[in-house]
């Protein structure tokens, strides 16, 4: 799709996103004070470059987005390619951008697999416009694309926001006001 030293590029973010998500994961649990229910899963590590990280998951949405290949055309950044470009290539930094993961069991996984498609898709989240793309190994990444702010508590799941990443876990929906509390 690129130029060969653009997926250069992007294979080294996609084997750091990888070592980091698949390799050398630390996940620490949130739970629900009362039922002790797993929300959340904060990724923890003092090696991990937060920065390259968020480059990881936004060079995702960035390459489908200039993809003509069918499975990837429901993604569109419209104006927010050029933002894309400049964070990934050129170093700059917006955090107008909300991205934020899911982490899903191969149980919930399976469910959600026999009801939908799961090729990457534009999703609304409380009105606002987000890409959300299945990763495989129960990952969901979710990138914001809409010039309003993203709504509690993804505003504060959202790497860039802060140097750590959180992980919703299984359905957030049903546990929204829970997760504003807690996050």
């Amino acid at each position: 799709i690129l130029c060969e030293d653009c997926e250069k590029e992007f294979s080294l973010l996609d084997d750091y996103g990888a070592k980091v998500l698949l390799v050398q994961r630390h996940l620490v649990e949130i739970k629900d004070p009362d039922s002790q229910e797993i929300l959340a899963y904060r990724v923890e590590g003092a090696e991990i470059d937060f920065d390259k990280l968020r480059r990881v998951f936004l060079s995702i949405a960035y390459r489908a987005h200039l993809s003509s290949v069918k499975f990837f055309q429901k993604i569109n950044l419209g104006p927010d390619e050029k933002i894309f470009f400049n964070i990934i290539f050129k170093g700059v930094t917006d955090n107008s951008l909300c991205i934020f993961l899911q982490y899903v069991s191969s149980d919930e996984l399976e469910k959600i697999a026999k009801n939908s498609l799961l090729d990457p898709h534009l999703t609304r989240i409380d009105g606002i416009n987000f890409l959300k793309f299945y990763l495989g190994s129960g990952f969901v990444l979710y990138v914001k694309v809409d010039k309003r702010p993203a709504p509690d508590p993804f505003n504060l799941l959202s790497l860039g926001v802060q140097s750590r990443i959180f992980m919703i876990a299984g359905d957030f929906t049903k546990e929204i006001d829970l997760l504003k509390k807690i996050i």
